[in-house]
């Protein structure tokens, strides 16, 4: 419809695609649990805060500064859990996010109708409104332009029996998702995760 009926550019329609996409991701994921997640990290004040060098962070719960290389409090945990899961949907549709949050919205107060209680739309607005709280917290507005802490070359030299193909794509998903569990936390500490999760590419691997 929008390249051959209203001339749109190929652009606009694959923009649309992804808002659509993601749309349905934010659904899924809300109604997943992750609203009582979103709630969790409001009240917890689990904030992930950009510090003062590109790619720093300043990581804090309930007002105390957190090491997001050691913590182990289940809260902060499950946190880091919601912002891998967030981070992926944030990864795919880009500044196009808000489009996303609000048609999901859009969507289901239509499934509720207009005739809905207004306590059950409010519930709805309310839901996905923390939701968004909870992903500006945890510093996730822009984490699709972070870039990768070790580049290919080092990852084949802490992996050197590494394939090349799909399970390279593995190794930096992994290190992808590390990254967002764990912000700001230093290299060293992410090699290790990777020699540790992948055992079988290391130097030492028999």
């Amino acid at each position: 419809l929008l390249v051959d009926d209203l001339k749109r550019p190929g652009r606009d329609a694959e923009a649309v695609e992804k808002i659509i996409r993601a749309a349905s991701y934010v659904t899924s994921t809300v109604a997943s649990g992750y609203d009582v997640s979103s709630t969790m990290i409001v009240l917890s004040e689990i904030r992930v805060s950009s510090g003062e060098r590109q790619g720093d962070f300043v990581c804090t719960m309930g007002g105390r500064e957190v090491d997001p290389a050691a913590e182990e409090d289940p809260i902060w945990v499950h946190s880091m859990e919601f912002r891998v899961q967030c981070a992926r949907i944030l990864k795919e549709v880009g500044p196009l996010w808000r489009a996303s949050l609000v048609l999901a919205i859009s969507e289901q107060l239509a499934c509720v109708g207009e005739d809905a209680a207004a306590e059950e739309r409010r519930s709805i607005l309310e839901r996905f409104d923390v939701f968004a709280a909870a992903m500006q917290q945890m510093g996730l507005i822009g984490i699709w332009d972070e870039k990768p802490l070790l580049d290919g070359d080092v990852v084949k030299s802490i992996l050197p029996r590494i394939p090349r193909g799909p399970v390279f794509r593995t190794v930096m998903d992994a290190q992808e998702d590390w990254m967002i569990s764990h912000p700001g936390a230093p290299a060293e500490h992410l090699k290790m995760h990777l020699v540790k999760t992948f055992p079988e590419f290391a130097q030492d691997a028999s």
